[in-house]
């Protein structure tokens, strides 16, 4: 049964009832007083379906922008340390999954893996000393990536 029909038959429910205590209490009630109860009923029914309209509504925003797993008592196991646009809606995230750290490439349709990390990656200082170049920061962090880590296959080799 959906919330349109139980609404509809509240509402004639409600307007029996009334329309029983009038005549029973007085000999004939004038037709603006049942039309005042209809008007009455109609507006308490409207009013009812715009609260659970916006419930359901409440629900379906709370359940797409994500808000809503900490009430289900959401994982712990995994948790995003770091985000930072690169270009729009194009991201690198670091994060902890099960304990283990990964840096991740994330795009509208695409999330890729690009590398494992070590704790010490991720406490350590990897900023240039001062007055470092940008080529000698970048011939340091080349061999850190072009490794492959235990047989491992990177996006671009598939």
């Amino acid at each position: 049964m959906s919330v349109k029909s139980i609404f509809i038959y509240q509402a004639l429910f409600l307007a029996m009832a009334g329309q029983a205590a009038a005549a029973s209490s007085k000999p004939a009630a004038p037709a603006s007083e049942t039309m005042n109860l209809m008007a009455a009923v109609a507006r308490m029914a409207g009013a009812l379906a715009l609260v659970v309209g916006l419930l359901l509504l409440l629900i379906y925003i709370l359940k797409k922008s994500g808000l809503a797993q900490g009430v289900k008592g959401g994982g712990t196991r995994i948790k995003i340390i770091e985000t930072r646009m690169v270009a729009p809606k194009k991201y690198i995230a670091i994060a902890d999954v099960a304990g283990k750290y990964m840096a991740l490439g994330i795009t509208d349709h695409n999330i890729n893996l690009l590398t494992h990390l070590k704790i010490e990656d991720l406490n350590g200082d990897n900023s240039p000393p001062q007055g470092a170049s940008f080529g000698a920061a970048l011939k340091r962090a080349i061999p850190k990536f072009s490794k492959k880590s235990h047989g491992e296959e990177t996006n671009h080799e598939r």
